[in-house]
């Protein structure tokens, strides 16, 4: 799931949009905005740096269910 170290906590385009409550088509529409910033790894796998992310949208809140 999530690699921590040095560099941050990276996670998958599926983590962040679950953390926001958001579909991954999103996540994926607010990469090609500009919005966040998401690092290719290898040929098809991009990762997201969650603090970097955290700084650019903000941390969500919880919501009442």
């Amino acid at each position: 799931m999530n690699q921590s170290g040095d560099r941050g906590s990276f996670v998958s385009i599926s983590e962040v949009a679950e953390i926001y409550g958001v579909h991954p088509t999103t996540v994926r529409r607010w990469i090609m905005e500009g919005r966040i910033e998401a690092q290719r790894v290898g040929s098809r796998l991009i990762r997201l740096d969650l603090e970097s992310v955290y700084r650019k949208l903000g941390r969500p809140t919880p919501s009442d269910a």
